[in-house]
């Protein structure tokens, strides 16, 4: 009681503590047809010499989660030019995160048991492709074991 009259008379709020949610566990293969927009040439969509026009483009990418120590997870994700490792860890809510892969970074949102949402975005100034920037976000899919 003394505790809720002082929060009182400091105007501080007192909020019940709420349980959280249970880890997610991650790990396995997940399944996405990826709408992004790129600008200059990257390893997954590379343009054509001199054309520096935004491009819209759509393409399949896996991502494989093969590891997980508690809210941190790592994998691969992979498309049909290329692949890369990334690392990502999820904030105290257990649905929300963040991560990076080799060139970009990448908001989490886990809609589901086997569903996901990932917005990634890169810029590069200098790469072995040029200059480029590129933006997507996708629903991605577990697959079946």
């Amino acid at each position: 009681m003394r505790v809720s009259i002082a929060c009182a008379v400091l105007g501080l709020d007192v909020y019940p503590l709420q349980a959280q949610d249970a880890i997610p566990d991650l790990r396995g293969e997940w399944r996405s047809d990826t709408l992004s927009i790129v600008a200059g040439s990257t390893p997954y969509n590379p343009a054509r010499p001199g054309d520096t026009r935004p491009r819209v483009l759509e393409g399949e990418f896996t991502l494989t989660v093969e590891g997980q120590d508690g809210r941190r997870f790592w994998g691969t994700i992979s498309g049909a030019r290329a692949k890369e490792k990334f690392i990502g860890a999820l904030s105290r809510d257990n649905k929300t995160g963040i991560g990076s892969d080799e060139d970009g970074t990448f908001l989490t949102n886990l809609i589901g048991p086997n569903a996901l949402e990932r917005c990634y975005t890169h810029t590069h100034h200098r790469s072995k492709t040029g200059a480029s920037m590129m933006a997507s976000c996708a629903d991605y899919v577990r697959a079946p074991k």
